[in-house]
């Protein structure tokens, strides 16, 4: 399997700990050990990493010595400040000194790189660390259970102290020693006689040691904490009688809380990885290389096997996913995490009599390490969803995060006034925030439509309204007058009708004496007046006097005669054939005369006289000679004949036609003559705003949302073309489905809907966004069924109701087309495992 790169010696190792210098790897020779040409020198060299992996790491710096080496350490002392920048490397010798070598100098090539020599042992120093949180400590650890705390603050002159007394008990080596990484004067170390102590620095004395009570004579190789949890340490055993990790927390030192079991012979090295406490690695006399998950106990995979043992595993400090392997077989290999395999190869027997295993491809590692973890994380989900994690904990929160809370607001006020009924004062609201006076328009219609006074408020929506109009009077009980027709939605208590006038008296009650003479009166006194006025003021006109005679006073002018009555008038002038005619009987002939001679009062008070049909026929010649706009009303009102009057009606005077045929027009001809009162807008003045407002007073709702629906389309186009962002055409979606909602509430007539289904479907679907369940699922059950299995409106209903099943009584068709796939013939011949498949215990094939 390729590695990352190799160095073809055996040696010891350790990994730069600054970030800076990260790619930098010390070797020295290991003691011990003999290469193939059998040459004894020492050398400590350091190396950079090349990542494009396989080949040799380039060596940077190079160092003969005359010791060969135990261990090393490579610390970060100096490198914050400036004055050592690669830090400071410790060489632990197999004579028992410490050597203290700068790493710039080393790679500068500098003639004295060794910076200070500590002779404070008297054996091999097998441990050797500096404190990663307080740089200038260096631990060693040698024979005779010497441990030895050295003060780097001035390299040059190093302190040495002991972190207090040995125990008591014959001495052993030092195989290992550690800092806690949490507690930063806490210090552990293991020996080869099987005791492990842990030393308080700030106590100088030792304040636990602890054994394997089940193999008190066991070899100890290793002995690390974990990264995260401060009172979690790790022993690793290299009796090949006892080969085991035992895991133990010091809060009851009396027993391991773990043990993990895996290799075949004893433990040489181990490491916990610094970025993720859930990763240790091991090397035994096995030469195996496992990977352990120390939670579980689980191993996650294995490096490639080695042709000897490895005796020095590490994770680099700074770079995650490498870590360095040095065996006996003269290599030291740096490896990437991605280079382990879930399973190993078999095991054989080597010539040497050594067991080797022959690496072959294998699974990747079986859970992905910390560091490609994410730390935390968030996802939204269907319904306004937002599903989060975080690496502090192991629940998975899952809450509602509405992302535009004025949609929801506004669907909140919607539904709260249809569930309390309160649609008027709903429209109210709206009017008074329209954006525009179009907008305001709509909505205080609708306001009037939801009402139960609708005549008197269309009128004043029109402003029509007569200030000085006295207040209907109370009804008599003998007079009672009964309508002729039903309200249209009289039989539903909910369902606002269009405005409807009130109970006009019929037109045959109509006294038309009293309705046509009083104007034909009026003009004609008025006439009068004008002419007597004239006369008087040329009578009161004195003469001028003669010469020489006084002036005298003019006579007082004569009082004007007193106004006449409503139903009084000049006496006529006596017309003999006028006369003649009526004493004759024959009214006709009396009411051509006065007619050619301009009486109409008179002809129309002898057409009252003559019969009905005298009567119809003297009105009517009457209405036809005057041509104004208010004698066409007068008409249309006496002849009930609405139709011609909306047909041949003055546009730009709309609503003075509309007050019209809201008071006088019946129900079932309210609706038509105000659908044709708005066609006449639409297609002939292009008033599409006033036409919308007509086809609201005739509750034809498929109209009005149509014109409701091409403006959107307009204003969705502009803001597009225009670089609007997608608030204002939520905004203008929003405000069509209100308008087509209160509508049709208000009516009661649904018919709008299906032409603006696309725009209702994307409105359900924001609200559903917006976690507005059941306010989407409302809307989408007022469109009719879906013609296709595809229809959007269904596949979101479908959804909707899998979010939240207890919004309908029953689930709606499923949209999608259901398709049977038949049983293959392969399967039905039986199943047949690939080879070399082995199925697990209890499998049975379908």
């Amino acid at each position: 399997m390729p590695k990352v790169g190799s160095i073809p010696r055996s040696a010891t190792v350790a990994w730069s700990s600054s970030n800076e210098h990260s790619g930098l790897l010390a070797a020295g020779t290991v003691a011990g050990a003999i290469s193939d040409t059998f040459d004894s020198t020492s050398h400590l060299d350091v190396f950079s990493l090349d990542l494009q992996g396989g080949a040799e790491l380039p060596l940077v710096g190079s160092l003969a010595c005359n010791d060969r080496f135990s261990r090393l350490t490579w610390g970060t002392k100096g490198v914050a400040d400036g004055s050592l920048p690669y830090g400071l490397l410790a060489a632990g010798t197999a004579n028992g000194s410490v050597q203290i070598v700068d790493p710039g100098r080393l790679i500068s090539r500098h003639d004295a790189p060794v910076v200070a020599t500590i002779d404070s042992h008297s054996g091999p120093v097998r441990g050797l660390e500096f404190n990663p949180a307080v740089p200038e400590l260096l631990a060693s650890g040698a024979a005779e259970s010497e441990v030895f705390i050295t003060d780097l603050t001035n390299p040059s002159t190093p302190r040495v102290v002991s972190p207090g007394a040995k125990s008591p008990g014959p001495g052993a080596d030092i195989s290992c020693v550690a800092w806690n990484r949490r507690v930063t004067h806490i210090l552990a170390s293991t020996s080869h006689n099987g005791l492990s102590v842990v030393w308080d620095l700030k106590l100088k004395k030792p304040v636990i040691n602890f054994t394997n009570s089940a193999n008190r004579g066991q070899r100890n190789s290793v002995i690390a904490w974990n990264p995260e949890v401060a009172t979690q340490i790790i022993v690793a055993s290299e009796d090949d009688a006892f080969p085991s990790m035992q895991i133990w927390d010091l809060r009851n030192a009396f027993a391991p809380v773990k043990e993990l079991t895996g290799h075949s012979k004893g433990i040489l090295t181990a490491s916990w990885c610094p970025q993720d406490e859930n990763l240790l690695i091991s090397s035994g006399k096995d030469n195996r290389t496992l990977c352990w998950d120390p939670a579980t106990g689980e191993v996650l995979c294995e490096l490639p096997p080695s042709a000897n043992w490895t005796f020095d595993v590490q994770w680099s400090p700074c770079l995650p996913a490498l870590l360095s392997s040095a065996s006996f077989s003269g290599e030291v290999a740096v490896h990437s995490l991605a280079d382990a395999s879930a399973t190993a190869g078999a095991e054989e027997t080597g010539a040497d009599g050594f067991s080797v295993q022959e690496p072959h491809a294998g699974k990747p590692m079986i859970r992905a390490p910390k560091w490609l973890r994410r730390p935390c994380g968030a996802s939204f989900g269907f319904g306004g969803k937002l599903v989060r994690f975080s690496h502090k904990s192991s629940e998975v929160t899952i809450e509602d995060v509405p992302s535009d809370t004025g949609v929801v607001a506004r669907a909140e006020q919607l539904r709260a006034a249809l569930e309390a009924g309160d649609l008027a004062g709903f429209c109210a609201h709206k009017a008074e925030a329209a954006p525009s006076e179009r907008d305001a328009d709509d909505w205080k219609l609708m306001e009037v439509l939801c009402s139960h006074d609708q005549r008197t408020l269309v009128l004043g929506f029109l402003g029509l309204v007569d200030p000085n109009a006295p207040p209907p009077a109370e009804p008599q009980a003998e007079a009672a007058y009964e309508p002729q027709y039903e309200p249209q939605y009289e039989a539903q208590p909910e369902p606002v009708t269009p405005a409807t006038p009130e109970p006009q008296p019929p037109l045959q009650d109509v006294n038309p004496e009293e309705l046509f003479s009083q104007m034909a009166i009026a003009t004609e006194r008025q006439m009068s007046q004008a002419s007597e006025l004239d006369a008087m003021g040329a009578a009161a006109t004195p003469p001028a006097p003669d010469d020489g005679a006084s002036p005298m006073p003019p006579e007082p002018a004569a009082e004007p005669p007193a106004r006449a009555g409503p139903l009084e008038t000049a006496p006529a002038p006596d017309d003999p054939d006028v006369s003649l005619a009526m004493l004759n009987g024959n009214f006709a002939t009396a009411v051509e005369v006065c007619l050619a001679q301009g009486r109409v009062a008179d002809a129309l008070i002898l057409a009252a006289s003559g019969g009905e049909e005298l009567w119809a026929a003297t009105r009517d010649q009457y209405l036809a000679s005057n041509k104004s706009a208010f004698m066409s009303r007068l008409s249309a009102v006496v002849h009930q004949d609405f139709d011609r009057y909306v047909a041949e009606s003055s546009l730009p005077a709309w609503k003075e036609t509309l007050a019209l045929i809201h008071t006088y027009a019946s129900a079932e001809a309210l609706q038509g003559l105000c659908n044709l009162l708005g066609e006449r807008l639409e297609a002939e003045a292009g008033d599409a705003s006033a036409a919308v407002l007509c086809y609201m007073c005739a509750a034809n709702t498929v109209k009005a949302v149509e014109l409701w629906h091409a403006r959107y389309s307009e204003q969705s186009a502009g803001a597009a073309g225009g670089g609007g962002g997608g608030g204002a055409e939520a905004g203008s979606l929003l405000e069509l489905l209100e308008k087509a909602v209160v509508l049709q509430e208000a009516t009661q007539i649904k018919d709008g809907y299906p032409l603006i289904a696309e725009q209702l479907t994307a409105f359900a679907e924001l609200l559903a966004a917006q976690g507005c369940l059941h306010e989407a699922m409302g809307y989408l059950v007022q469109l009719p069924p879906a013609e296709t299995v595809d229809d959007p409106a269904a596949l979101l209903m479908h959804r909707i109701h899998g979010a939240n099943p207890n919004l309908l009584m029953a689930p709606p068709p499923v949209p999608y087309d259901v398709v049977h796939v038949p049983e293959s013939s392969a399967a039905q011949a039986g199943y047949q495992p690939q080879a070399g498949y082995q199925p697990q215990a209890g499998y049975q094939p379908q």
